[in-house]
């Protein structure tokens, strides 16, 4: 359903806007992915320590933010 208009939606306009999105999800995932796990980054995150020296937190959604 359109939410300003209140219209129930087509199936081709429900396809394309899923489409539209699905391409959104996957271009902004492309590009963290392709600026973050590099050979420099991947190599830090096994090293266990971040960029002062102390020891990474053990989960790793800790270790990647404490890593930036």
């Amino acid at each position: 359903m359109d939410e300003k208009t209140g219209e129930v939606l087509g199936r081709v306009v429900v396809t394309q806007r899923v489409g539209w999105c699905a391409d959104l999800v996957s271009t902004m995932a492309r590009s963290l992915i392709s600026e973050h796990w590099n050979t420099s980054d991947v190599g830090m995150l096994a090293s266990g320590e971040d960029a002062e020296g102390r020891a990474l937190p053990s989960n790793a959604w800790m270790a990647l933010r404490r890593l930036g």
